[in-house]
């Protein structure tokens, strides 16, 4: 089996904030919150390359995220009547598409802000992005909608993703520069 429910202290301050930092890879808000920070990014900071890979990355990440999905087919904890605090789209737990989501979006905005780390707003955006990481996996096992390793896997999978899209864009960078 599975494994045990995942008892936590749990107060109503603590579950807005945790829902909060959760907010942003639920499914309706990913597309949403891609085309502005992309948009922005193609427009005002004119780093075409970034901006595609900001784009195209958490994107593949979702369609891996699916495909595990599918392919291991573990149910989420309220499967096995663990107290659950949210809602989800799909009924798999493995891996965590918020990890996933996070680890590879984030990953690429704290990436980009230590690459450009001349101010205060680059490294505040290193600061969020990194909190932001660390923090959803916690939320997702505080909220009920996944096990411990469903988090762990989620951190791998976003990792690698976000690993490799790192070296294709630094790739395309250095054979733009060298034309």
């Amino acid at each position: 089996m599975v494994g045990n429910c995942i008892e936590l202290f749990r107060s109503g301050l603590l579950t807005s904030f945790l829902r909060f930092i959760s907010f942003f890879g639920d499914g309706v808000w990913i597309p949403v919150i891609l085309t502005i920070i992309v948009a922005m990014i193609f427009w005002f900071r004119k780093e075409k390359a970034f901006a595609i890979t900001l784009a195209i990355a958490p994107l593949v990440g979702q369609i891996v995220k699916s495909l595990l999905k599918n392919y291991f087919q573990i149910p989420r904890p309220e499967a096995f009547g663990c107290n659950v605090l949210t809602t989800y789209a799909d009924k798999y737990s493995f891996p965590s598409g918020h990890v996933i989501f996070y680890t590879v979006f984030f990953g690429l905005l704290a990436y980009w802000a230590w690459e450009n780390r001349k101010g205060v707003y680059a490294w505040a955006l290193l600061a969020v992005s990194s909190l932001m990481i660390l923090l959803v996996g916690y939320s997702r096992i505080y909220l009920g909608a996944h096990w411990h390793l469903d988090i762990i896997g989620g951190y791998v999978v976003g990792g690698a993703i976000l690993t490799v899209a790192i070296l294709l864009y630094e790739y395309w960078e250095r054979k733009n520069v060298n034309r």
